[in-house]
Parts: structure tokens; C-alpha cells; sequence
């Protein structure tokens, strides 16, 4: 196929939404003719890896921001209205280039958002593949009662998320777009409603070498205690209170809880820690090195996760790779990632009904190795199943095919799990 991508963020080695840019345009390029929009910025990054001499068939096409990525600018005060203005400024490039050659499939790859446009609403050819995207995920009115960590942002993202649904540029690329790729059943709900069919289809994917490390890492040495983990930005909206609660409250003999990362609601953590007498078994590192954040990740035996509005939740995919059953809500991302064969879901419906929850399934644990096992293994078989970018292709290119009325047998099997259509 011919695959335009507009890709916004993107480079070699990396996580987060650079990854996702990179490995969606490293590993379509292998298959099909890829033409990428992307920054200026990442020309020298990009064409340092000399893809086409490893037989990839790509071409990159820039469209530069006027105010460089590591400006203060940039990082603190306007990186919002940036990207929404390089969408904008991208769409012309994107209707000269699809314009002057055909293309199958015109995709926005990142960053992963519905509340804003994307420059493919530009495409004079193709069929408009618009994600993997979410973002719209806030929290439950029931948890904003009596809320410490950041009410007046979070009530924010909600007013932003709800002017969205006006802007003309959103409302005619949920209009033009022959699919959208929702990451989160809340994201699915809202481009849906502004007439955009989607399909729910995570953004995470692993390399085969992340699979093989995460893997084969040194798990727990003390079989008579258990460590659960928390991990990611000590933000009010993760979660992480709600775990320090449910771990006082189960008060399981011979256990530890870590937290590991570092933000603005750390001191009020720590401050809670010591209210509820647990700071001899609550640890917090810090924010540690990618690779000393696994290793921490492998020596514990459940990941806690009680995220309130993630819509990806890469950490939840690595705990699964590392043999890890996992803690979450069922909200967002994790709520979509996880299963009930690779950890334990959470309802979300009060705060004080999170708390239980949370402590009865790390009392359960704690008393049941074998679950810790078998659910340990049945998250790295769903990670090979379902999260390789090797397995995205297959997922990606279902939908292709599924759109373009080229669907076959051998494309429609063996990815049934990959990809849910509402």
C-alpha cells in the first residue's frame, strides 16, 4: 500500500509518544511505500538511522515549528496552541502532497488526542485513518468530591474537552474521517458522538528485544514477603493515594509498597504515609533511569495502578512483559489493556469502593502465589499476542484492508483480539 503518516513526535530509542512515532513509521515502512509529515527538528535524527538503506521504502516530508522543541516557550507555555497551529500549517503540505500522487491510506499517528485536529482532514486522496487517539478521559464526578490533587486542573481538561466538540477543524476531521482508532472506550464514546465510526485500538507496542529483556529480568528473591509497585509521574489524577490506602488497610504481614517517580503530589504522599503509620513499608525512590525503573518493576510481584484518566498506561503493558499481574481501574487505557486472566480491574464507581477493592485483591496476592503466577504468565502471552509492533502491523493492516474492501481470510485471522470495532 501507499501510507502517508503525519507523525508530530518522533525519534530513535525512545518511549512515550516520540516511540510511537518512531516504531509505527519503522515498522510500516518494511511493508508499504511510507510517506512521513513530521518536524524539521527530527530531520537529523531521522535520517542519521539511514532506514532506506535497511529496506525500508520512506521518504520524510517536514513542516518546521516556529519555536524549537527545548524552548521554554515550547515546554512550558505554549506547546498547546503549537501543536494545534503545525496541524493547521501541516494540512497544506499534507493536501499538496496527496494532491500530486494518490495515496490508500492518509493516518495521524500522534500525538495520541481527539480533542484537537489533525492535518490529515488536508488529504485530496486516500482513506483518513484517524489515530490511535484518546485523551478526553476525566475523572468521575464521585472523585472530584473533596478533592486534594489538583481539582482546578482537572476541572480545566473537562471545559477544554467540552468547547472541543464545537471547533469546526475537529468537527470536519470526525466528519471526513473513514475511521477513527479510539484508545479508551471514553474516547471511543466522544468521537462517536461527533459522527466519526471508530474501532478501539491501544497505541502501546513493544520491540521484540523490549519483550525478550522486561522477560527474562531477575524476579523477587524473598519468597516469603510480597512488593507491590506503583510507577510514573506522582500526579493527583494516578492514583497512588488510593493504593497507600488500600495497602494500610489490607496490612499484609512481611509487605512492601514502592512508588516510584516523582511530581507535585509526592509531599502530600508522604504526608499521608505518615498519617496512616505505614512509612517503615512505603518507599519512595524517586524518579529513576528507564532501565533502574524495570529492574525495580521485575523485583516486585503486582503492579498497582489506579489511574483515574490514563489513556495509554505504558507502564501496565511492561508490567505484563515482566510476567507482572496488574492492579487497575476500569477507566481509560488499563481499563481496556488488562484482563481479567492478567490482573485485577477495578470498578470505579466511589473512592471508598476503590480503596476496598484495591486492598482485598493485594490481600488475595498475598495469600495466593499461584494466581501471582498464573496471571504472570498469561500477561506475557498477551503481550507477544497483542502488543509487538509486529502485531499492531497486523492490526493496522486488518483495518486497512477492512476500508479499502480488500479484506481477506488470511488478513482477517489471528488478529480478533488486536483490534474491537463498536
Amino acid at each position: 500500500m501507499k501510507i502517508l503518516l503525519v507523525v508530530y513526535s518522533c525519534a530513535p530509542n525512545s518511549g512515550s509518544e516520540d516511540g510511537v512515532g518512531w516504531n509505527m513509521l519503522h515498522t510500516l515502512s518494511l511493508h508499504h511505500e511510507v510517506v512521513v509529515v513530521t518536524r524539521g527538528e527530527f530531520r537529523e535524527q531521522l535520517e542519521s538511522e539511514n532506514l532506506q538503506e535497511q529496506g525500508h521504502d520512506l521518504r520524510f516530508v517536514y513542516v518546521n515549528n516556529p519555536v524549537s522543541r527545548d524552548s521554554f516557550i515550547n515546554k512550558k507555555l505554549l506547546f498547546q496552541p503549537l501543536y494545534y497551529l503545525w496541524q493547521l500549517r501541516a494540512a497544506r503540505k499534507v493536501r499538496k502532497i496527496t494532491s500530486e500522487e494518490p495515496f490508500d491510506i492518509v493516518q495521524h499517528v500522534n500525538w495520541i488526542r481527539c480533542w484537537t485536529p489533525s492535518a490529515i482532514m488536508g488529504a485530496a486522496s486516500g482513506k483518513l485513518v484517524w489515530g490511535p487517539v484518546g485523551g478526553v478521559e476525566s475523572l468521575p464526578r464521585e472523585f472530584l468530591k473533596g478533592w486534594q490533587f489538583g481539582r482546578a486542573g482537572e476541572t480545566m481538561k473537562k471545559l477544554v474537552v467540552q468547547s472541543s466538540r464545537f471547533d469546526p477543524f475537529v468537527r470536519s476531521l470526525a466528519r471526513k474521517a473513514t475511521v477513527g482508532l479510539a484508545t479508551t472506550r471514553e474516547s471511543q464514546q466522544y468521537m462517536e458522538g461527533l459522527g466519526c465510526p471508530t474501532e478501539l485500538l491501544s497505541e502501546i507496542g513493544l520491540t521484540p528485544e523490549d519483550v525478550e529483556y522486561l522477560s527474562q529480568l531477575d524476579g523477587p528473591t524473598d519468597a516469603n514477603s510480597i512488593r507491590f509497585i506503583s510507577m510514573g509521574r506522582v500526579l493527583g489524577w494516578k492514583g497512588f493515594h488510593y493504593g497507600i490506602e488500600a495497602f494500610a488497610r489490607a496490612n499484609i504481614p512481611n509487605s512492601e509498597y514502592w512508588i516510584i517517580g516523582d511530581g507535585p503530589a509526592r509531599s502530600k504522599l508522604e504526608k499521608l504515609v505518615a498519617e496512616l503509620g505505614v512509612q517503615d513499608r512505603v518507599k519512595f525512590p524517586g524518579k529513576l533511569k528507564r532501565r533502574e525503573c524495570l529492574e525495580q518493576l521485575a523485583r516486585c510481584h503486582v503492579l498497582v495502578h489506579p489511574s483515574l484518566r490514563d489513556s495509554g498506561a505504558w507502564v501496565c503493558v511492561e508490567a505484563m512483559a515482566a510476567s507482572k499481574p496488574v492492579i487497575c481501574l476500569q477507566a481509560g487505557g488499563p481499563g481496556v489493556n488488562v484482563t481479567p486472566d492478567t490482573g485485577t480491574i477495578v470498578p470505579a464507581d466511589s473512592p471508598e469502593q476503590v480503596i476496598e477493592d484495591i486492598a482485598a485483591a493485594m490481600t488475595l496476592y498475598a495469600s495466593d502465589p499461584e494466581l501471582l503466577k498464573s496471571q504472570g504468565e498469561a500477561g506475557l502471552a498477551r503481550v507477544k499476542d497483542c502488543f509487538t509492533w509486529e502485531k499492531k502491523h497486523q492490526a493496522l493492516l486488518q483495518i486497512y484492508n477492512r476500508i479499502l474492501g480488500t479484506a481477506d481470510a488470511e488478513t482477517e485471522s489471528g488478529t480478533g483480539e488486536l483490534v474491537q470495532t463498536s
